[in-house]
């Protein structure tokens, strides 16, 4: 039992930081986009 213990910590530490990094690149390419729409509109015209 203690060696499955440590296996599902394991994957749920990995888990955790899959989450964890895709909501940090989520919330880059968002605040990139509008960054990004800012930079772009006024150039346009739009």
């Amino acid at each position: 039992p203690d060696r499955r213990q440590r296996e599902g910590l394991q994957t749920a530490a990995l888990w955790l930081l899959v989450v964890l990094g895709c909501a940090v690149i989520g919330y880059c390419a968002l605040h990139w986009q509008l960054d990004l729409a800012f930079v772009i509109a006024p150039a346009f015209g739009l």
